[in-house]
């Protein structure tokens, strides 16, 4: 906490000093498809791919940005991402405790993982000359649980990252590459994408865009309440529009 602290505080420098902000008034969204797999440990290094198989799903995503002219104050975001997948008569291999209820290998029973979150994003444009870089902050609302029959752990929680985009167009084709970035240590998500998008200056943009996105929880984090130490990652695919 202490490290995210120091670093929104050097960025809210480093904004002030330069006065580097966004020129243009702008609505950004997209809504789109991920096709996520979901990978690693649970429960005291129980996996979840051998005894819950709970692997390949996907879920929609989509976000909400507005940016404005007016210096010092940051842009907003705002965003979704679905992550869940349940799965009936999975038989154990192995042996464990979860909330102090024993599991023994060779039973069947049934399982539910659900890390959806919201995101809402403070945010300062370094660079907006047809390379853009954005800084800031975002507070990540997890709401969700993991479930073995009526056993149940629920996480209903903030969590602080930082977060960080960029994005280069190329010219005279519509074409664009990016990336954007949340992240503490503990939980590391980002994502790498190529688009195209209309380019006028009377009508609304719009455009498509695909790439990869990776969201790591590490155990040792006690940020959500559950003990997981999970990869999420797979391709996506995002209608998007500028307004």
């Amino acid at each position: 906490m202490k490290t995210l602290l120091g670093l929104v505080s050097s960025l809210i420098s480093l904004t002030l000093s330069s006065a580097i902000y966004a020129d243009n008034l702008g609505v950004h969204g997209g809504i789109g498809y991920w096709a996520f797999e979901a990978k690693g440990d649970v429960i005291n290094n129980v996996s979840i791919q051998d005894n819950f198989d709970i692997n390949d799903e996907s879920g929609l995503a989509g976000y909400l940005a507005f940016e404005h002219p007016v210096p010092l104050i940051p842009n907003i975001r705002g965003s979704f991402t679905e992550i869940s997948d349940e799965a009936d008569g999975n038989v154990l291999a192995t042996n464990f405790v979860f909330n102090g209820v024993p599991f023994v290998a060779g039973q069947t029973v049934n399982t539910e993982l659900d890390l959806s979150h919201a995101d809402v994003t403070f945010y300062y444009e370094l660079i907006d000359v047809g390379f853009d870089a954005d800084l800031g902050i975002t507070a990540r609302y997890y709401s969700g649980d993991f479930s073995i029959d009526s056993v149940r752990e629920d996480f209903d929680t903030w969590v602080p990252l930082l977060y960080g985009s960029i994005k280069l167009g190329l010219p005279l084709s519509g074409l664009y590459v990016g990336a954007d970035f949340n992240g503490d240590g503990d939980i590391m998500d980002y994502s790498a994408r190529v688009g195209w998008a209309t380019d006028n200056f009377i009508f609304p943009e719009f455009g498509i865009e695909a790439g990869y996105r990776n969201m790591t929880i590490d155990a040792s984090s006690s940020k959500i309440g559950v003990g997981l130490d999970t990869d999420v990652a797979g391709a996506f695919v995002n209608l998007t529009a500028h307004f």
